[in-house]
């Protein structure tokens, strides 16, 4: 299965918005079944704006996960359109095993998410990104919204090697170079010290 799924309406909304704004937007690399993909720098509401135009004009099939109550009443369907997948955080303590579980029992998953949880400044990045690909076998694709260059899309796709430091040096090699809307609400592209 094709990781991006032909919606001709919102393809034109999003490639028209994008040029509107002076942007360009770079598709993920074809055959990519299941990753886990990170967006960053996350600095601004701008960025989830960015963000949906570049989702609605490649027509990449991206998948997240919200808690269910954001999926009652008349917004569900529209959050499962967009790729929402209810998770139930009583009966589901580890978010990263749950996570996990829908990579195996599915064929194409594509898991977005932004490593740093919120645009407001936050020191570190969660590492849970890090633990579901590691744990789900997948790779590390990196998405990015460079507000100097107004290009954004897929960049490397990743393979983890399980070697944390490591790791996290390639990761920080590639995102230190791309530029935020609001450099000070960014902490440092590392996990939280054990």
């Amino acid at each position: 299965m094709n990781p991006t799924l032909r919606h001709p309406i919102r393809e034109f909304i999003g490639h028209s918005l994008l040029k509107i704004l002076g942007w360009k937007a770079l598709p993920m690399k074809e055959g990519i079944e299941k990753a886990v993909v990170i967006m960053a720098p996350h600095s601004s509401t701008w960025d989830i704006c960015i963000g949906l135009c570049l989702h609605f004009a490649t027509n990449l099939k991206l998948n997240w996960v919200g808690k269910k109550e954001l999926f009652r009443g008349p917004l569900g369907p529209t959050l499962k359109a967009w790729g929402g997948i209810p998770l139930d955080r009583e009966g589901t303590k580890n978010l990263v095993e749950a996570t996990v579980n829908e990579f195996r029992r599915r064929d194409h998953f594509l898991y977005g998410l932004a490593p740093e949880g919120t645009r407001s400044y936050a020191p570190y990045w969660k590492s849970g990104f890090y633990h579901i690909a590691i744990a789900a076998k997948v790779p590390i694709v990196f998405y990015f919204v460079d507000f100097k260059t107004k290009i954004s899309g897929c960049g490397p796709v990743f393979h983890p090697t399980g070697d944390i430091t490591e790791d996290m040096k390639v990761i920080r090699s590639f995102y230190e170079k791309v530029n935020p809307r609001n450099p000070k609400n960014c902490g440092a592209i590392a996990f939280k010290p054990k």
